[in-house]
């Protein structure tokens, strides 16, 4: 989108390039009469919207469009604006503090939704993590905890009915 200037997932700018070709003329002349760009997406539809947004700034701002440069903020003047609710981490963290970006989108999450939280960062941190669980823990306490769990099976009924319980054979054995 900026080149050299981060990464977004490729399915949704991908989504945004088509939409961006498909509007840019109509938004181009509705901001030259000075309407202002509001883009609203939901979920993946959101990160698209997101994206969308920054090539439509991109544009306008290469185009010379009155009230934007460089040195105007984004949260000043309001001009084009990105509302998504429920969006998935869709830039990296370089896109995301790029100054044309910063005050262009606002990202609503509700409670403890898990995919706006996801990034490839923390996916990263979460498999670390498991893999030290998996090193340090299961191959210190795991064999204790079955022991510990077939105890508790074994002495949860009592023994005149345990005993009427045998072990089947397999045929050939």
């Amino acid at each position: 989108i900026f080149q050299g200037s981060g990464l977004a997932l490729c399915g949704m700018a991908g989504a945004a390039e088509n939409l961006f070709k498909e509007a840019i003329d109509s938004l181009l002349y509705l901001a030259l009469r000075g309407y202002k760009i509001r883009i609203v997406g939901h979920s993946l539809g959101g990160g698209v919207a997101s994206l969308l947004g920054i090539l439509v700034l991109r544009h306008f701002e290469r185009q010379g469009i009155d009230g934007l440069s460089s040195s105007t903020s984004i949260n000043e003047d309001g001009f084009v604006r990105v509302f998504s609710y429920g969006t998935p981490s869709c830039v990296d963290s370089r896109l995301a503090d790029h100054p044309l970006t910063l005050g262009l989108c606002t990202s609503v999450v509700l409670h403890d939704d898990v995919v706006p939280r996801l990034t490839p960062t923390s996916v990263r941190g979460l498999l670390k993590h498991l893999l030290y669980v998996r090193e340090t823990w299961v191959k210190t306490n795991l064999s204790d905890d079955l022991n510990a769990i077939t105890e508790r099976a074994y002495n949860v009924w009592p023994e005149r009915i345990r005993g009427s319980f045998t072990l089947m054979k397999k045929k050939g054995v």
